[in-house]
C-alpha cells in the first residue's frame, strides 16, 4: 500500500527525491513487548508498529498535563533522531500526574485521528485505562531545540521531508529558537493560533515584502510552525502580528485540524515588529475615478465595533473610494437560518459609520441570491454587493446583473456559489462596467500535512477554472461589442 502510494506522489511531485522510510502500518503479527522505551513505540514511521499492543512500565518524565491525558517524554533518548522519544498518555479525564513526575505507564498502543477525518495523519498514545506509578516529583523537564545549529525543519517540501521532521517529535517537548510570527493570530471561540518561522526567518523560503510566507508552485513551506497557546497556556498570551518576535519559544509536538501543531506550555514575550496596515497612493480627482475591492468577511448587523474599523480602512487606508465593490454581506439577522436574504441592514450601518467617521455618504445595491443558494455560512446568504459615492459617479440603470452558468450539460459552475454582479457606472461622461467576483471557496480541502495514502486535493479547484472561464467569456462580449471599453 504505501510503494503504491508513493508512487502516486511521484506522479504528483515528479521533482521530489527522497529516501522514503517505512509508513508505519501495524504488523498484525508482532509479537508484543512486556517492556519498551517510548522510543520503540514511536518508531520510524507515522504509526506505530505495536498498535493495539499491551505495553508495561513505560518510563518517563511527564512534561504538560492536558484535560484528558498528558505528555511524557523519556529523558534518556537513543541515538535516532527519526524516532520520538514523547507520546501523549490518554486518560479520558483530568490525570493526577503533575508536570515534572517521572512515572512509568503500562496501557494500550492506539492511534488517535482527530475529528475522525481520514484526511488527517494519527497521533500515537497510550490509552486503555492506563495505569501510572508515580516515581518521583519535580524532576527537570526534557527539551529538544530546532533552528540554527541544532535540528532544522525543510524548507520546501511537506511530504515526505516536512511531515517526519515532525513525526520524529510528535509529543515531544520543544523549543523553537528566536520566532517571528508570518500571521497574525486567530482567536476564535476555543482555538487561538498564529503561523511562525525560526530563527527570525533566516533560511525560510518565500518570506515576502510584507513579512510573511508565500508558497509557489514547488514549495508549500513546511518551516512555517502552527504555534497554539489556548491548551497549556490559557489565551495568556498576547495576541501577535506580522512580523513581531517572540523569542524563544518552548511547547509539546501534538497534531489537529490537519496540521502539526506547537502547544506552547510556558508564556513567550512579543517584541512587536512594527508592521502597519498598507495605504493606498490612489485618490479621486476631476479626471481620475478610483475602484476598490473589500471582502468584508460575513458583515451582518451584528458585527457592532468592527463597522467603526472597516469605515477607517475605507477611509484612512482605501481613501474613500468612488466605487467599491465589497464580498461577503450577509443578510440582515447574519446566520439565523429563517428564510431572509434582504442585507439592506448590513449596507446601512457600514455606510452611517463611513459617514459618522467623516467619509462619504454611499449609495448601495445587490441582487439578493435565493436562500442559501450561494454557499457560505448556512442561513448567511453572503453576496457581493457596491458601495458607490453619488457626488462621483452614476449608476446606469437596468446595467445590474448577475453572471449565470447558461450551459448546464455539464453541469453548473456556479452551484452554491456567489454570483458575478456586473454593473455599469458613469464617470466624466464615460461608462466603465465593472464585474464584483467572489469565486467558490476552497474550504475542505484536503490538509497538506495530511495522511499520505489520501492524495491531496485540493476543493473547488475545477469549478473556479470553469466560472473564470465564464467571467473571461463575459469580458469578451463586452469588448466584442465596444473595443474600447
Amino acid at each position: 500500500m504505501a510503494d503504491t502510494n508513493q508512487s502516486a506522489l511521484l506522479e504528483l511531485f515528479p521533482s521530489l527525491e527522497y529516501d522514503y522510510p517505512d509508513l508505519g502500518d501495524a504488523l498484525p503479527f508482532a509479537q508484543p513487548s512486556t517492556q519498551v522505551r517510548i522510543h520503540d513505540i514511536q518508531g520510524t514511521g507515522l504509526r506505530s508498529l505495536r498498535e493495539n499492543q499491551a505495553v508495561t512500565n513505560v518510563p518517563g518524565i511527564v512534561t504538560a498535563v492536558d484535560s484528558n491525558g498528558f505528555y511524557l517524554q523519556d529523558p534518556n533518548p537513543d541515538n535516532n533522531a527519526a524516532t520520538s522519544e514523547g507520546i501523549f498518555v490518554f486518560t479520558g479525564s483530568r490525570p493526577t500526574v503533575r508536570i515534572g513526575d517521572s512515572i512509568q505507564v503500562s496501557g494500550i498502543v492506539s492511534e488517535f485521528r482527530s475529528g475522525g477525518d481520514f484526511n488527517n495523519l494519527t497521533t500515537t498514545q497510550i490509552g486503555g485505562s492506563p495505569t501510572i506509578t508515580i516515581l518521583s516529583r519535580g524532576n527537570a523537564l526534557p527539551a529538544t531545540r530546532i533552528g540554527a545549529g541544532d535540528r532544522t525543519p525543510p524548507t520546501e517540501v511537506i511530504f515526505p521531508s516536512g511531515v517526519f521532521f515532525y513525526e520524529s517529535l510528535e509529543g515531544m517537548r520543544v523549543t523553537a529558537q528566536d520566532v517571528v510570527a508570518v500571521s497574525p493570530t486567530n482567536i476564535r471561540a476555543n482555538s487561538s493560533e498564529l503561523w511562525a518561522v525560526l530563527d527570525q526567518g533566516a533560511g525560510a523560503t518565500g518570506i515576502n515584502s510584507r513579512g510573511g510566507i508565500t508558497i509557489s508552485p514547488n514549495d508549500f513551506n513546511p518551516e512555517r510552525i502552527q504555534i497554539d497557546d489556548r491548551l497549556f497556556t490559557n489565551f495568556s498570551n498576547p495576541p501577535v502580528n506580522v512580523g513581531d518576535l517572540l523569542g524563544d519559544v518552548t511547547g509539546v509536538i501534538g497534531y489537529g485540524f490537519g496540521n502539526y501543531q506547537f502547544l506552547v506550555t510556558e508564556p513567550y514575550f512579543r517584541t512587536a515588529g512594527g508592521l502597519q496596515p498598507e495605504v493606498t497612493h490612489l485618490t479621486g480627482t476631476s479626471d481620475r475615478l478610483t475602484i476598490a475591492s473589500y471582502n468584508v468577511e460575513n458583515l451582518n448587523p451584528f458585527a457592532g465595533v468592527r463597522f467603526e474599523g472597516l469605515a477607517s480602512h475605507i477611509i484612512d487606508n482605501l481613501k474613500s473610494p468612488d466605487i467599491i465593490a465589497l464580498q461577503e454581506i450577509q443578510d440582515n439577522n447574519g446566520a439565523i437560518n429563517d428564510g431572509t436574504v434582504d442585507a439592506s441592514l448590513s449596507y446601512q450601518f457600514l455606510i452611517d459609520a463611513i459617514s459618522a467617521a467623516g467619509g462619504p455618504t454611499y449609495q448601495f445595491f445587490d441582487i439578493a441570491p435565493e436562500n442559501n443558494q450561494d454557499g457560505g455560512q448556512p442561513g448567511s446568504n453572503i453576496r457581493p454587493g457596491y458601495f458607490f459615492n453619488p457626488n462621483r459617479v452614476g449608476l446606469v440603470p437596468d446595467s445590474v446583473r448577475r453572471i449565470v452558468d447558461t450551459d448546464l450539460s455539464d453541469g453548473d459552475a456556479f452551484e452554491a456559489s456567489r454570483k458575478p454582479l456586473v454593473a455599469t457606472f458613469t464617470f466624466n461622461g464615460q461608462a466603465v462596467t465593472t464585474i464584483n467576483n467572489h469565486l467558490t471557496s476552497r474550504g475542505g480541502s484536503t490538509p497538506l500535512f495530511g495522511d499520505p495514502n489520501q492524495l491531496p486535493t485540493i476543493r473547488g479547484e475545477q469549478q473556479r477554472e470553469d466560472q473564470a472561464r465564464i467571467i473571461n467569456s463575459e469580458v469578451d462580449k463586452i469588448l466584442a461589442t465596444n473595443p474600447n471599453a
